[in-house]
């Protein structure tokens, strides 16, 4: 045996003879400080997604009203329209204004 070959050798009986023990209390201490970060990032994605959902439920809401307008803008050029051709032609509708209610 080389030299090197006796050192690592030794190294080797000397880590067997050895015991080593991983502190419970280390252990638990990591444990505690884990799952209080995980916990402040659950409530952070929970309150994020409950502004998510508001966001959503905000747009839907916003997208309705645009569609409602929609729909008025679209009864009021297909009265407009049906106006014309009655005038062209002195139909039922000459004789009233048109009001449109938004």
């Amino acid at each position: 045996m080389t030299t090197r070959d006796v050192s690592l050798e030794e190294k080797v009986n000397n880590l067997e003879g050895k015991q080593y023990i991983f502190p419970v209390e280390t252990t638990a201490e990591w444990r505690k400080g884990e799952e209080g970060q995980w916990s402040s990032f659950r409530e952070e994605w929970t309150q994020e997604r409950e502004g998510l959902a508001k966001a959503c439920d905000e747009f839907e809401f916003e997208l309705r009203h645009v569609d409602s307008g929609l729909e008025s803008i679209k009864f009021y050029f297909q009265i407009t329209q049906r106006r014309r051709s009655s005038n062209a032609i002195g139909g039922e509708f000459s004789q009233y204004p048109l009001r449109l209610a938004m």
